[in-house]
Formats: structure tokens, sequence, C-alpha cells
């Protein structure tokens, strides 16, 4: 009769160690899909963000060109400005 509890007791653990082990499972299953969702999101994100990133440098690009053209524009504009002075007070010395 010893043997006979001895199984039953065996058989009681391992059906407890079966229930943990699926728990254990469905937990890990669970975690491994958000964990997937997750990644899937972050993919998403990073992707985006490269693409405003891109757009962000081009328009950078852009305003630094039109800087450029502006303060050289600027600089002639000045050098004119100079020019028409220095005219001036070669035409009207008492000025």
């Amino acid at each position: 009769m010893s043997d006979l509890q001895s199984l039953q007791n065996q058989h009681t653990n391992a059906l407890k160690r079966c229930e943990e082990v699926a728990k254990e499972t469905d937990f890990y299953h669970t975690l491994h899909s958000r964990l997937l969702s997750d990644q899937t999101q972050l993919k998403d994100d990073v992707d985006m963000l490269r693409r405003e990133n891109g757009q962000l440098l081009r328009e950078r690009n852009l305003l630094q060109q039109s800087w450029e053209d502006m303060k050289r524009l600027h600089e002639e504009d000045q050098k004119e400005i100079g020019d028409l002075r220095a005219q001036q007070q070669q035409v009207e010395p008492g000025w």
C-alpha cells in the first residue's frame, strides 16, 4: 500500500509541477508577445524619427544656403554703399 501511496504522491506532485510550468509558460508567452509588440512600435518610431531627421536636415541645408546668400548680398550692398559714399565725397568734397 505504501508503494501505491508513493506513486499517488509522485503523480500529484508531477501534476502540480505541470500546472506550474504551464502557468510559467503562459507568463513568458504573454511577455514575449508584449515585447514583440513593443519592439514593433519602437521600430516604427525609429523609422518615423529617421524620416523626420532627414526632413530637418534638408530644411537646415536650405536655411544654411539662404543665410549664405543673404550674407553675400549684404556684403555686396555694404560694398556698394561704401563705393557710392566715396563717389559722393569726390563729387561733393565739402560734405
